[in-house]
């Protein structure tokens, strides 16, 4: 009967009420009951900077009958992975929506590279909870300015706006605006170019995007793509013509060339890498002639 009376005593304490009630006894390593005198718990601080140290210390402070891990995860019967999304289900943190709201308000009035700034200057605040939200919410903002810088490093200048709409208006085909736009760079592209400047600014500060578990993380190796004029110029081409173009000369294919196309694309999309040795017959003033076409892949292609 002692024993249900403490346990039922524990299921409503929070962990800084239990030294009002229990003493702990280290040698032992347990909690056993308080028969006289007064105790005020507290917690150590942690910064908020540290993540999950830092959740768990403002879980503790509210969910009662805290005694094991899978009970500090657990809410409603659900046991979550992180002491973060416990939080989020015990609605003791917000949806970050200010944060949110002061970039974009920002937005009208400054530039691309001010408001990486202002999201590097927000990480440093350590207040935000929720950092993939409010980056999903606004990257788009943030990189805003990153193809016109791109486009004057290389000297690939768009094309006045007004003149595209004039454009749209005579001419029905749409293949040639990629072009007329000068340099153009997918989103996912974007995004990893956006995280490198955000992660340079970081960096400068002593800090990284490593250091925030829930931001996208940048591809590095990508980033050598939009640093030099040769590659960008191969890579700046319309990719819905070459597709039609593609799908038309795909169905002039022979048994032969079917065979061809069909193992060198297949190690191309493993990378696996290989090489390839075929001959090509080729006419020359009316005589066929073997040629030999030697086409290497390394696992880059």
């Amino acid at each position: 009967m002692r024993l249900t009376k403490f346990i039922q005593r524990e299921k409503n304490l929070t962990y800084s009420e239990y030294p009002s009630h229990f003493i702990w006894m280290a040698e032992q390593r347990e909690w056993k009951p308080r028969k006289k005198g007064v105790s005020i718990g507290r917690l150590t601080y942690i910064p908020s900077g540290l993540g999950e140290l830092d959740y768990l210390r403002l879980l503790l402070n509210f969910k009662k009958g805290c005694c094991d891990y899978d009970n500090n995860r657990s809410v409603n019967g659900v046991i979550y992975k992180t002491y973060k999304e416990v939080c989020y289900a015990m609605e003791l943190l917000t949806e970050d929506k200010e944060f949110t709201d002061a970039i974009i308000e920002t937005n009208n009035l400054a530039s691309g590279i001010q408001l990486r700034r202002l999201l590097v200057t927000l990480l440093f605040m350590n207040t935000m909870s929720r950092h993939e939200e409010v980056w999903n919410k606004t990257w788009k903002l943030l990189s805003d300015d990153i193809v016109y810088q791109k486009r004057k490093e290389f000297n690939l200048p768009g094309i006045n706006l007004c003149f595209l709409k004039v454009y749209n208006i005579l001419f029905s085909s749409t293949n040639d605006i990629v072009f007329l736009l000068g340099l153009t760079i997918e989103e996912g592209q974007l995004e990893n170019l956006c995280l490198l400047q955000v992660e340079d600014l970081l960096l400068s500060n002593g800090k990284s995007l490593k250091h925030f578990n829930s931001l996208p993380q940048p591809i590095h190796s990508d980033s050598f793509i939009y640093e030099n004029r040769f590659i960008i110029d191969e890579l700046n081409y319309d990719k819905i013509q070459m597709s039609e173009m593609h799908a038309s000369l795909f169905q002039s294919l022979t048994t032969k060339q079917l065979d061809v196309y069909e193992n060198i694309m297949t190690t191309v999309l493993s990378q696996v890498g290989g090489f390839f040795s075929y001959t090509v017959m080729v006419a020359r003033e009316k005589r066929l002639c073997g040629k030999l076409c030697l086409l290497p892949l390394d696992q880059k292609v």
